[in-house]
């Protein structure tokens, strides 16, 4: 019976062919150079304000302004590569350290140690602590 139905049934049929994959992924990223990286970054932080958070996506005036910026730096270089390009970077310790609140509080705390500054000769000084901290 199995055997009946897999003879008459003949040869197995081909495998339907695989759709066609479109994708919307940004193409890899270009390998910049120092300069390159520096002029996207620079322009980023002022893209924002003018162009909005997704200047990078579809503006083509403010890829435009990026180019009139540094002429010749980013020639060699499409649309596509820039997008990719600042998609891909990724933040540097420098940059963090002092575009967040975390570098100026550890600057000011370090240059207070240093200075041998404290706490206890001000009106805000907590007497139990400065008493604690004298007698170490």
């Amino acid at each position: 019976s199995l055997s009946l139905l897999m003879s008459s049934a003949g040869p197995p049929a081909p495998a339907p062919a695989a759709p066609a994959v479109t994708s919307n992924k940004t193409p890899p990223p270009p390998s910049l150079t120092p300069q390159q990286d520096d002029a996207i970054r620079s322009f980023a932080r002022t893209a924002v304000d003018k162009y909005g958070f997704s200047w990078f996506r579809s503006n083509s005036d403010a890829l435009t302004e990026l180019r009139a910026l540094h002429p010749g730096l980013l020639d060699s270089l499409t649309d596509d590569e820039i997008r990719a390009a600042y998609l891909a970077q990724e933040p540097r310790l420098w940059d963090a350290f002092w575009s967040t609140p975390f570098g100026p509080f550890v600057a000011i705390n370090l240059l207070a140690y240093l200075s041998g500054f404290s706490w206890c000769g001000t009106p805000l000084g907590n007497e139990a602590a400065c008493r604690a901290i004298e007698g170490m």
